[in-house]
Parts: structure tokens; sequence; C-alpha cells
């Protein structure tokens, strides 16, 4: 009678197992197929950011576990809860057999709720992770899109800046270009300023500096580097000089000006065959121009080349036969060449032209010394020094006085230092 109990006891639980495992089966899945929201279109780069940000808060969330026990609980109660019930129709049952059939309850149970339970982590676990990747792709997608808008708004607010500062240089420039046209002679065509006038292009050329360093975008014409240049000739700095006359060139090949100016600033360099160059150039590009003959014949001078110098002056001369400079260079040449009248009629025709001209008066002091007269060469070199004091220095140094260097007069003409240099 025992053993037929228990086989009863037995066939029960066993139907009651089959009765829930089929109810697990057939029992829906608690969560549904998840499709992953759609994501923005990223870098590998920025996929790889977006999933280690999502996997760094999928660590730190609960919400895994609660979801977890939760879903355990509303779908596992009820079948424990009719294990139990079996559990406790078989109270008759001897306590072996109700050991047995608790143990493999516990078993049954724990190997489905550990398998469902991994089950629910994956699914939930690729729910979270969709979704925080979906927030944090669309967090970064805003991120990006306001930085693209302050970049542009920051990148127009620079540009306008720059406009406003552009513009105000670009006045500042033009303010220093006026006032040294005002007060700078054109350099083919002065033989001096005065100390009062060199102090102020000083002033001009050193706010032009400054300007020009606190604008890097400043930009000069070929006009203004001719004016430029000639500004940094009577101060004496004929590199710079140069350099200002050659960016002019580049700017306009055909400014006349540029090659006369260039010209004259390397002849007082002593870069001769530069200079005749640069005056060969000139006359090519204009060949009816005065000075570009004037300066070639001034050039040639300089290389003691008189004859060629003398045509080159003649020519001037033809060209514009009221310019005193021509006559004077003339005069010179012509005393080198022992051609004392013409020399002597010519330096003439010059002080006629300009009786002013320190110059010519120091050309005519030479010629009277060639004819030993140095009472007369020492009259002139004085008249020369009271119109231009500057010519102190230059007679000082110039070997054509050589003869009358040890003269008592000629030292008290020269005896004040000065540190002016006589220009063309």
């Amino acid at each position: 009678m025992v053993k037929q109990r228990q086989n009863w006891a037995i066939a029960t639980f066993t139907v009651g197992l089959l009765i829930l495992g089929n109810a697990i089966a057939q029992m829906p899945s608690p969560y549904p197929q998840i499709t992953p929201s759609p994501t923005p279109s990223f870098t590998r780069q920025q996929q790889e950011t977006i999933e280690q940000i999502v996997d760094e808060r999928f660590e730190k969330s609960s919400r895994v576990n609660d979801r977890i026990q939760s879903t355990v609980n509303n779908n596992f109660g009820w079948a424990i809860g009719l294990l139990t019930a079996l559990i406790a129709a078989l109270g008759i049952m001897p306590i072996i057999i109700v050991v047995l059939v608790w143990l493999l309850r516990g078993s049954v149970i724990q190997q489905i709720v550990s398998e469902t339970q991994k089950q629910i982590e994956k699914d939930i676990a690729q729910e979270v992770k969709a979704q925080l990747e979906f927030a944090v792709a669309q967090e970064l997608s805003k991120q990006v899109q306001a930085f693209k808008q302050d970049l542009e708004s920051l990148k127009s607010d620079f540009i306008h800046q720059l406009q406003n500062l552009s513009l105000s240089a670009q006045t500042e420039k033009d303010r220093i270009f006026h006032e040294l046209s005002s007060i700078t002679p054109s350099l083919i065509q002065t033989e001096f300023v005065s100390p009062e006038v060199q102090k102020k292009i000083q002033d001009l050329t050193q706010q032009l500096e400054a300007l020009k360093v606190e604008n890097l975008q400043l930009t000069l014409s070929a006009e203004d580097y001719v004016k430029q240049g000639d500004a940094l000739y009577f101060e004496g700095r004929y590199s710079e000089a140069i350099e200002s006359f050659n960016k002019a060139i580049a700017l306009n090949p055909s400014l006349f000006a540029a090659w006369i100016s260039k010209g004259k600033t390397l002849r007082k360099a002593k870069r001769y065959d530069e200079a005749l160059s640069t005056n060969q150039a000139a006359i090519q590009l204009d060949p009816q121009n005065y000075w570009g003959w004037f300066g070639q014949g001034y050039t040639l001078t300089d290389l003691n080349r008189y004859e060629e110098a003398l045509a080159a002056f003649d020519q001037a001369i033809a060209l514009d036969p009221e310019r005193h400079y021509s006559w004077r260079n003339r005069g010179y040449v012509l005393t080198k060449l022992h051609r004392y009248e013409e020399a002597f009629a010519s330096l003439e025709k010059a002080l006629a032209i300009d009786p002013t001209s320190s110059s010519t008066h120091s050309s005519k002091a030479y010629w009277y010394l060639t004819q030993g007269q140095t009472d007369l060469a020492i009259a002139n070199l004085k008249k020369a020094i009271e119109l231009n004091p500057r010519h102190q220095g230059w007679v000082r140094t110039n070997p054509d006085f050589d003869p009358i260097r040890a003269d008592d007069r000629f030292q008290q003409l020269i005896q004040t230092d000065s540190q002016e240099k006589l220009p063309l």
C-alpha cells in the first residue's frame, strides 16, 4: 500500500512538472523583440567614443538588476506557488520523498531562473545600450552643431574686427604718406633738406614702421614704396631705401621714378655698377626723360668714365637745357678732361640758372684750384658752405681739394664738425 502511494506521488509530481514546463515554454517573452532606434551616421572614431561612454554609463547603472529581479518575480511567482501547492499536497508522503522532491524543485527552479535571467540580462543590456547609444549620439550631434555655430559666429566677429583694424590702419597710413609728401621733396630733384625737415621725416618713418609691425596685412602701393624710399634716403638709410624701391618696381615695373631714385641711392651706397644698370633700365623705359640721362652721366662720373659722362650730360641738356644740374656736372667733367674754357662756360651757365647752388660753387672752386688760383678757390668753397653747411663734411673728405688741405684758410672752413652728408 505504501509503495502504491509513493508511485502515485511521484507520478503526480511528474505531471505537475510537465504542466509547469509546458506553461513556461508557451509563456510569451516578457520583453518584445528590441528594434534599435536609428542613430546618426558617425566616423569610426566617433562611434568608438560613443560605445565607450555607453559602457561606462551601463556599468554604473542599477536599472538592469532592478528590471531583472522584477521580471523574475512577475513571471515565476505563479510557477513557484504551484509547485509549493503540490508539495503541500504531498505532505502525507514519507519524509524522504518530500526531501527529494524539494531538492528536485529547487534544482529545476534554479536552472530555469538562471537561464531566464541570462536571457533577460542580455535583452535588457542590448535595449539599454541601444537607448544610451542613441541618446549619446543625439547629444553629441547637438553639441557638434552648437560648436559649429559658435565657431562661425567667432569667425564672423574676427573678420569684422580685422576689417575695422585694417581700415583704421589704412587711414593712418594715408595720413603718414600725405605728410611725407608735403614735406619731402622729390629725391631726383633735390640736393638737400633742412635739419628740421629731416627730423620730421624721421618721425614719420618711425610711425610708419610701427604701424606696419602692428598691422601685418597693411598694403602699400608702388607709389607708397617710392615715397618711403625717398624718406629713408634722406635719413641716410640707403640699403632700406633700395629695398623699398625694389618693392615699388616689383609692383609696377614701368614706374620711372622708382628706377631713378633707386639708381641715385645705389650711387650714394657706392654700388656704381648696379647704379649704372639701373639708369640704363630707366633710359630704356623712357629715353626722352631728362633724369634718366642725368643719372647715367652722374654714375659714369663716379666711375671716372668722363667721356661717356659728358655725352650723357649733353643728351640731358638737349632734353632740358634749363636745369642747372647738367650744366654744373658737365663743367666738372670738362675740368677733369682738361677742357677748361668749356668747363668754365658750363659752370657760369649753371650759376646763371641757379646762383644759390652750393654744388656749383664747389665745382667752380675746384676749377680755380686747377688753374692755381687758390684765393678764388677758397672764396668759392666758403660761398658753398654758407649756402649749404652740409658741404663742410663733403669738402673735408673730397680728394679734389687735397692740394690746399694744409692751407690755414681751408682748415678754418672745415673746423666745425658736421655729421650731415651732401646728396646729389
